[in-house]
């Protein structure tokens, strides 16, 4: 389509979104940032953020993501975030995230000096907590 072009969201367990598309906004680590069709090549570094996504310039947004850590390469009419975590917004259960996240707290509760484990937990917890206030905003 003209106008348009090429978005890829990849982790390293999949390939979450594939298409063309006329919009999208990342949560790059210095701010957010709106790429169009054509845009100047850019390698940017990707912060704990939502990615919005129009399907063409001036729609309302059709697709939405959480991303945590990774990084976006941008190179005229292609886009591909290579994320550390992400979820689709619209797959995310908010029950079964509230669970998680009460599990989380428990054993960050009872936790006593692992450090490493402690830092693993509220690595997981942040994301939890992201996914639950994005998820809740639809």
């Amino acid at each position: 389509m003209p106008g348009t072009m090429q978005c890829d969201i990849v982790t390293p367990e999949r390939k979450l979104f594939s298409d063309e598309v006329g919009f999208v906004v990342l949560p790059a680590a210095g701010g957010e940032m709106g790429i169009l069709p054509l845009h100047a090549s850019v390698v940017a570094a990707l912060k704990m953020g939502e990615v919005r996504i129009q399907q063409g310039l001036g729609e309302e947004v059709t697709r939405r993501y959480v991303v945590s850590g990774g990084y976006a390469q941008v190179d005229g009419n292609k886009v591909i975030i290579l994320a550390d975590r992400a979820s689709d917004v619209s797959e995310i259960d908010i029950p079964t995230t509230e669970g998680h996240l009460a599990e989380l707290q428990t054993e960050r509760t009872a936790l006593g000096i692992d450090e490493a484990r402690a830092a693993y937990l509220s690595s997981q917890f942040a994301w939890e907590t992201f996914k639950l206030e994005v998820a809740r905003k639809k």
